[in-house]
């Protein structure tokens, strides 16, 4: 009995393999066992699956097993902020996993710095994992971790969008007062015309 349930035979023929093909102890079978169910994972072929990963890592003793478990719960920790952030119901894809991962542990961006970039995708029609991992990598880029660097980045880029936006009304409202000119331009000759002031 695991968890307070009793394991089917497939279970146990499983859990049988992992300690004679992976050299795991006992203890170490029901410690991933725990750590799946943990997170609502009690389908076998996820837990075989962990299994893999727990021996491809090199556990092979209790000890690395409960390093490498408080590891991964950290990890999932990390996840769990942004998913419950963007209000994501569900685990998270294959795609989904690798950037939580590279946003984390390849960029070494802060859970504070990860969910400023969730709060501009929530401002967008359409917030995606897509429009986060754009913002952190091109923060990342130009070597911007903190969110006092966050912040002065969004306030200068900001302002530089306003200017071009500023230039373009200008220019907008330039060609309309030429266009108005033309306007009148136009009803003045067309009046004359009708007078018969202008020559054939």
């Amino acid at each position: 009995k695991i968890s307070g349930r009793e394991l089917s035979q497939n279970e146990i023929f499983a859990f049988l393999d992992w300690i004679e093909e992976y050299n795991f102890s006992p203890e170490i079978v029901v410690m991933i066992v725990e750590d799946c169910y943990s997170r609502n994972k009690k389908d076998l072929p996820y837990l075989k699956q962990v299994a893999r990963n727990w021996f491809d890592a090199g556990i092979d003793s209790q000890e690395k097993a409960i390093e490498y478990a408080n590891r991964h719960k950290e990890k999932w920790q990390k996840y769990s902020k942004v998913l419950n952030f963007l209000r994501v119901g569900r685990q998270p894809t294959a795609v989904e996993e690798e950037m939580l991962y590279k946003w984390f542990y390849e960029y070494s961006f802060s859970d504070e710095a990860v969910l400023r970039a969730c709060e501009l995708t929530v401002k967008t029609l359409k917030p995606s994992f897509s429009y986060i991992d754009k913002v952190l990598t091109e923060w990342h880029e130009n070597n911007i971790k903190t969110l006092d660097e966050i912040e002065t980045y969004l306030s200068r880029t900001s302002s530089a969008d306003e200017k071009k936006v500023s230039k373009t009304t200008r220019r907008t409202f330039n060609n309309f007062k030429g266009r108005t000119y033309d306007t009148d331009l136009l009803k003045q000759k067309l009046l004359e015309k009708s007078r018969g002031e202008l020559s054939e």
